[in-house]
Formats: C-alpha cells, structure tokens, sequence
C-alpha cells in the first residue's frame, strides 16, 4: 500500500500478465448492465488485482471499515488511488450505496472467505467447515449481477490473474436460497484453488476461519 502510488498503468502493464485481457473481460461483463460482484480471496495479491483493474478503467469500488486513527483513515484513502472507490462500512447508507452503485454498472470487489460471527452459510473448506457471509451474493441476486470468481498469485515474476467461474443468479429462485447457492460454489472454487497453491492465501483476521460460530 505504501507503493501504491506509484503503480501506475505503465507499470501494471510490465508486471500483470494479460492485465488487458481480464480488464476487458469484466467491462464486457459490466456493460451488460447489472454490474459485476467479483469475489476474490484474502491472498497476497488480492490489493495488487484490485490496482490492476482501477488502472485499466474498470470502474471499480469495495467495501472497508472505517479506521479508528483519523490520519491511518486518510492516508489508507489516499493510497488506494484513482479508479478504486471505496465505501465505508457500517454507515446507514452502505447498502444503498453499493446496490445503486451496481445497478450504475460497477464492479464491486469483496473477500468472501470472511468468517463471521453469527451463524450463516456453512460450507467445506480446507477439510473443515467454514461459517462465511453470503453478503456479496445477496448484492448479486438483488441487482441480478453476475458474480466474478477470480484469484491472483505469482508465477515467474509475473502477477497473474485466474479466473476461475463467472456465476450469474438464478431469477426462477427465492434470492436467500439463490445468495447461498453462489456463496457454496463460490467457496468450492477457492477452497480448490488454494488447495492448488496454498503459499497465495492467508488469513490474518483475529479468529481463525474455521473456528466453530
């Protein structure tokens, strides 16, 4: 982060591998007109696609809290630079905004592997069972936005994106049960892929993932 600003197109040009290609890829997506919900791991590049994208014009937006230090708050908005909105968590128009946001044809970035207190969708993961939110689905079946799967890592110097499903809601289905279809096949697909390159994925919350709610 403290790079940041210095990550300019040029330089995501030399250091993500086909950066044009996936960029292209989720305005196509985005263009249809619902927006994108693209749902990305905890990883050590997950800030690095993020960057990628804002640089290569998709209009791109996530979701943070607030940090208790004014000055920490201000600097952490100033990094995330041009092209990356980010809405702050817990205020009383953050759904609204993110719903509408979408409906604009954005694309909204979330961490769906997020353990969360309160009992919601269990699902398999690393030979256990992990309780995460099934939020960034709810937003997908309510606007009727296709939800983007997708991982970043390095091979050979290179930062490279897979993109592993591209997962659409379902109108025929009631939207909860709709929400926990996409988190399940959501989380299968990164359980998979970190499974495939566990050194990419971390988590540093201050609960364990699979900790029983």
């Amino acid at each position: 982060m403290i790079r940041a600003p210095k990550l300019d197109r040029a330089w995501i040009e030399r250091h993500v591998k086909d950066v044009h290609t996936y960029a292209d890829r989720l305005k196509a997506i985005a263009d249809e007109g619902k927006g994108v919900v693209i749902m990305v791991p905890h990883s050590g590049n997950w800030y690095m696609a993020a960057w990628a994208m804002a640089r290569c014009g998709v209009p791109l937006f996530a979701i943070a809290a607030k940090q208790r230090n004014p000055y920490i708050d201000a600097w952490m908005n100033r990094q995330y630079g041009d092209g990356l909105d980010v809405v702050e968590r817990g205020s009383a128009r953050t759904m609204v905004d993110i719903k509408s946001r979408l409906e604009r044809g954005q694309c909204f970035a979330i961490l769906p592997d997020l353990r969360v207190p309160q009992k919601d969708v269990q699902v398999p993961f690393l030979n256990g069972v992990a309780n995460v939110s099934h939020g960034g689905a709810s937003f997908a079946t309510a606007v009727g936005a296709p939800v983007v799967v997708a991982i970043m890592r390095r091979e050979k110097g290179m930062h490279v994106f897979d993109h592993l499903a591209t997962l659409r809601p379902d109108p025929s289905k009631n939207r909860k049960e709709d929400s926990v279809r996409i988190t399940r096949e959501t989380m299968a697909l990164i359980d998979a892929a970190i499974k495939k390159t566990p050194e990419f994925w971390f988590w540093y919350n201050k609960r364990w993932i699979l900790q029983p709610v």
